[in-house]
């Protein structure tokens, strides 16, 4: 009798066979990676759509509150802060008298900050659309999210 040759037929471990991570921390890193996602790629988007629209546009806007600066670029050499919410503020009142005629159409005001400084391209991008404008908070050295969050906290003053 022939001895009989088997090959080995052993399996290695496969990752069903490792510990399974609980829902939990399945959820929470989708949860993570979901707002990751949208924190960098919807500024970006609505700066796309924003610029596209102003393309489109065949006729100018009236001079109303909704035709103010709707994205406002932090930059060193930007327009102070504090005359830029005069501006708006002014721009608020000026409207205020139309909101009994429902002709009243305020927007949201992007904010865009870089920690690294903005591209070449990027910012030749963003000055040269009509519905950007830029802002300073001053010589103050402070990360991007510190600027973005003073500005929304004055700007929610005004209204």
């Amino acid at each position: 009798m022939k001895p009989r040759i088997t090959a080995n037929t052993a399996a290695p471990p496969s990752a069903s066979s490792a510990v399974p991570l609980p829902p939990i921390v399945h959820a929470i890193g989708g949860s993570i990676g979901s707002a990751l996602a949208i924190l960098t790629f919807y500024p970006l988007e609505r700066i796309r759509v924003e610029i596209q629209s102003q393309q489109q546009q065949k006729k100018p806007q009236k001079s109303t509150y909704r035709s103010a600066h709707r994205i406002w670029m932090l930059s060193e050499t930007g327009d102070p802060l504090w005359e830029v919410l005069a501006d708006q503020q002014q721009k608020q009142s000026n409207c205020a008298t139309k909101i009994s005629t429902g002709q009243n159409k305020t927007t949201t005001t992007l904010i865009v900050g870089n920690q690294l400084g903005y591209s070449a391209d990027d910012e030749k991008l963003l000055i040269g659309s009509p519905s950007v404008r830029e802002v300073s908070l001053g010589s103050l050295s402070l990360l991007t999210s510190q600027c973005i969050s003073i500005t929304h906290h004055y700007l929610d003053r005004i209204f």
